[in-house]
């Protein structure tokens, strides 16, 4: 019984693959094709460049934030003892 379910099925795929390949009778097989249409088109010529990223404005930096520095008694420095930042 599962031999005929087998060659049924297949007998029902290769039915399709033939339906499915067969040329239709309404296409003309000597009829010309009409030619492209041909448009317009814009063509350019690449080549390399280098390219600056630079920018150059005038202006002048600020600071957020501004202190003085002064002892509190007169004397020589002889180092300063902290990290900038």
């Amino acid at each position: 019984m599962t031999h005929l379910k087998k060659y049924f099925a297949a007998a029902t795929i290769i039915s399709f693959l033939f339906a499915a390949c067969k040329s239709s009778t309404n296409e003309k097989k000597d009829a010309p094709k009409p030619p492209p249409a041909q448009g317009k088109v814009d063509a350019y010529i690449v080549a390399t460049a280098t390219i600056e990223n630079d920018i150059e404005v005038p202006g002048s930096l600020a600071p957020f934030e501004e202190t003085n520095i002064q002892p509190e008694i007169s004397g020589k420095i002889t180092g300063i003892y902290f990290r900038e930042g």
